[in-house]
């Protein structure tokens, strides 16, 4: 699984501040330990790893305010190791920011999503297993498919894994051969 730079960056600092939470005198160590950036600096690196953008973003605000923390203290000479950390961690939200307005205004691509950032593969799925429950009818899952299947556009980023998930879907029945050969058409004729 491919990480991000911005993550690797936040996962960084995180360690270099514990680096400096072990290295400054013994007892500032312990009592720093638990005061508030620490905390925060903990907090920030599990939200940045969550799968919720919205968590995902405030573990990067997070890692924002403690660079900014981070630059004070080294400006006042204390706790140079640790504020070194946190401002790895500022240098991480802000290239998550600069990437983030980035994708807003068009400039760069995101991930294939549909409505509400989800896989269309597991949706599609989700859709046939709420079929099998009779939680959804035949033909209310076969309207949900086809606009799942419309949202797979040419601005999507498709690839070769897509195409294995697609198949497995096609091997569990909730594609027909017609609907695979289409998709697998979209990769193939880029």
């Amino acid at each position: 699984m491919k990480k991000k730079l911005t993550n690797i960056l936040m996962f960084i600092g995180f360690i270099v501040v514990l680096l400096g939470v072990l290295t400054e005198s013994a007892p500032t160590a312990l009592t720093v330990l638990f005061t508030a950036p620490y905390l925060a600096a903990v907090l920030a690196v599990c939200f940045v790893n969550a799968s919720n953008n919205t968590v995902k973003n405030v573990g990067y605000a997070l890692g924002a305010l403690l660079g900014v923390y981070g630059v004070v203290v080294i400006i006042t000479n204390n706790l140079v190791v640790s504020a070194c950390g946190m401002v790895f961690m500022l240098f991480a939200a802000l290239g998550y920011a600069v990437t983030y307005v980035l994708k807003f205004f068009g400039w760069v691509k995101g991930e294939k999503e549909i409505s509400g950032g989800v896989d269309i593969s597991s949706q599609l799925g989700k859709y046939k297993e709420m079929e099998k429950e009779n939680i959804i009818t035949d033909e209310e899952f076969v309207q949900l498919k086809g606009q799942a299947l419309q949202s797979i556009g040419d601005n999507n980023r498709l690839t070769f894994e897509d195409l294995k998930k697609w198949k497995k879907l096609l091997d569990q029945q909730v594609l027909t051969e017609e609907e695979f050969s289409q998709l697998k058409s979209k990769i193939f004729n880029k």
